[in-house]
């Protein structure tokens, strides 16, 4: 008797009567409730994956980009990175990294040996002092490898230069969370690590590392040129100038190896953006050579007070050649007195219309003279006119081009003050971060 006392039957009973009516219903209530909640658990979970899969695709994009490289109109579609032989390093007192690396696209340059190349420096040293950072590296003019690295020939060659951001000066276009102040760490930038360089702290340039560089400068008379013959013929890209003291000006005679537009700026920071250009072009329905102002890598406006005169350009024996004058000291705030020394831009090639006044993007990435250049003072270059084997062949200095503004020559689009786009600087062949200077020899 008293064992069925502890056992009580109806005890268990009730405990299944609620579990059977209203935990069931219930239960089959939330049932749909996990299910939804399972399907957008599913859901995020595809979102992710999704993520992985851009960051694949991007990877077969530049893929394609490089597959237009022979072609000089596919070249613009090329970033300046896409492709690129880097040689990247960094320094802290005497202790220094210097590697070989290699990146298909915009992403972090990656060494060698991850693209399945090797590392070709023979040698490299580095130290740092008072805040500058010095680099001296080796590498074969041949590749190495054909994986990872590019040959340097007789031939200009795609530069690019970089270095990387410390706190507090960041630099982006658009601004970043760091400068919006929305970043919960404004120290994302460390010394010596290898991330984006930023908008600001780069540039680019074509070097020929068998030519000398210098410009030849003859009393009154300068001129720098590349890609010449044996004889100083037929070159590639030739710019001359000559400083006219009795009217204080400059007379410009640019020429190239191209049938699209030529070009020549002044710079006083060795970047496109604020620098002075004139650009010229021409076919068989006019010609136009126009002063601009560049503010960035994009086309630069053309001067509302351009002081260009004695302006011509001519198309002939597959050779584009512009010729100008202007004063050594302007008065306009978007032209650069030439009284002081400036790097002077090289710049040419992409196609044209007279009749729209604009160029397209050029195949080749502008030159940078190496060093600032000092036109002589004009008390020193007595003279009023060019001697004839300066400029285009065939005009006469004072005959040519306009020398009134409110003066156009016959045909679409020619002569003073009408339109072209013009260079853009982008860059290739070495990329330095952090607090980095870089120094080649």
């Amino acid at each position: 008797e008293p064992e069925p006392e502890p056992s009580p039957t109806p005890e268990p009973e009730p405990e299944p009567e609620p579990s059977s009516t209203p935990e069931p219903e219930p239960s089959s209530e939330p049932e749909p409730e996990p299910e939804p909640s399972s399907e957008p658990e599913p859901e995020p979970s595809s979102t992710p994956e999704p993520e992985p899969e851009p960051s694949s695709t991007p990877e077969p994009e530049p893929e394609p980009e490089p597959e237009p490289e022979p072609e000089p109109n596919g070249a613009a579609n090329l970033h300046p990175m896409d492709c690129v032989d880097i040689v990247i390093g960094a320094a802290r007192g005497s202790q220094s990294r210097i590697l070989d690396h290699y990146t298909r696209d915009r992403s972090t340059p990656r060494t060698d040996d991850f693209y399945g190349g090797m590392d070709s420096l023979t040698a490299a040293v580095g130290m740092e002092r008072d805040g500058i950072t010095y680099l001296k590296f080796r590498r074969p003019l041949s590749a190495g490898d054909a994986t990872a690295d590019h040959s340097i020939g007789n031939e200009l060659t795609h530069v690019i230069w970089a270095f990387g951001q410390v706190f507090p000066d960041y630099f982006h276009r658009p601004w970043s969370g760091i400068e919006a102040g929305t970043a919960q760490n404004d120290r994302f930038y460390q010394e010596d690590e290898l991330k984006y360089h930023g908008t600001r702290d780069r540039g680019a340039t074509s070097i020929n590392f068998f030519e000398n560089d210098d410009n030849a400068q003859d009393g009154c008379i300068g001129s720098w040129s590349t890609g010449c013959d044996a004889d100083g013929s037929n070159c590639l890209y030739k710019a001359t100038w000559m400083v006219l003291g009795d009217i204080a000006g400059v007379f410009f005679a640019v020429e190239a190896r191209t049938l699209g537009w030529v070009g020549i700026g002044f710079s006083k920071n060795n970047l496109m953006m604020d620098s002075d250009v004139i650009v010229g072009a021409a076919d068989d329905s006019g010609f136009f050579v126009t002063d601009r102002y560049a503010l960035g890598q994009f086309e630069p406006p053309i001067d509302n007070n351009s002081q260009l005169t004695q302006e011509m350009a001519v198309n002939s024996d597959g050779m584009m050649r512009m010729q100008f004058m202007r004063p050594i000291i302007s008065d306009d705030t978007r032209d650069f007195s030439l009284d002081e020394c400036h790097n002077f831009l090289y710049g040419w090639g992409g196609q044209f219309n007279i009749e729209q006044r604009s160029i397209q993007y050029h195949p080749q990435t502008p030159i940078i003279s190496t060093a600032p250049i000092c036109l002589p003072q004009p008390h020193t270059c007595p003279g009023r006119s060019p001697p004839p084997n300066i400029g285009i062949p065939g005009t006469t200095f004072g005959t040519v081009g306009n020398t009134d503004p409110s003066v156009r020559p016959a045909g679409p689009g020619n002569g003073h003050g009408s339109g072209a786009r013009t260079v853009a600087m982008l860059y290739h062949l070495i990329l330095l971060t952090a607090t980095i200077v870089v120094i080649l020899f």
